[in-house]
């Protein structure tokens, strides 16, 4: 096994924007390489949820997940990341406190799913067709995840270590955090206390 920290990324109910701000860090994004092996990003890496599975429970050091949790698929990673890992993060706000994703909690299920798929204007006659979890074809059977009656919170469905806000953080406090995670797991610095928000500035937005 490589000496160098094992991480993870994962996105869930969310824009991609989390993702984007990691790659912002722009040079940055070199030196997390040289230091960690990236284990699982599906938005950068090849990487297969039965290699996530096959991993040995605290294999990864640290694992960002980003996003809520809206379906199935999001809450099973959200679970094998934390069983797999050693540090979980809810990076940015949608992870730490549902962001936007988290408005559809004011609405049910059922009406999202009536505006999205029968009673939008812009379908076309004859194509107003409800998802189903389970649609056998002539090939086989297809499966999706299954959508959630609401939006949670990583922190509603996993133990979460710490909390690193923003829409989407911004990459100083990307390189913030991530410098002192690295100098906590390699060079035995202190460690924020669990369920901190790390990474916040004290300065108001507007």
């Amino acid at each position: 096994m490589s000496e160098k920290l094992q991480i993870a990324k994962y996105w869930g109910a969310g824009c991609g924007g989390c993702d984007v701000s990691l790659l912002d860090t722009n040079e940055f994004i070199l030196d997390i390489a040289a230091a960690a092996d990236i284990r699982l990003w599906p938005i950068a890496v090849d990487g297969k949820y039965s290699d996530l599975e096959a991993m040995e429970d605290g294999e990864l050091d640290v694992s960002l997940y980003n996003g809520a949790v809206r379906n199935s698929e999001n809450e099973h990673i959200a679970k094998l990341l934390r069983q797999k890992s050693k540090i979980m993060v809810a990076y940015g706000s949608c992870a730490h406190l549902g962001g936007i994703p988290g408005l559809a909690n004011f609405a049910t299920r059922d009406e999202i799913m009536d505006r999205a798929y029968l009673h939008n204007p812009s379908l076309q006659s004859g194509s107003k067709v409800v998802p189903q979890p389970i649609t056998e074809v002539d090939a086989g059977e297809l499966t999706i995840p299954s959508f959630y009656r609401r939006v949670y919170k990583l922190d509603d469905v996993v133990d979460v270590d710490y909390y690193l806000p923003g829409c989407p953080p911004a990459p100083a406090q990307v390189k913030a955090v991530v410098l002192t995670l690295v100098a906590a797991l390699t060079a035995g610095a202190e460690a924020p206390q669990k369920g901190a928000v790390v990474g916040a500035s004290d300065v108001a937005v507007c």
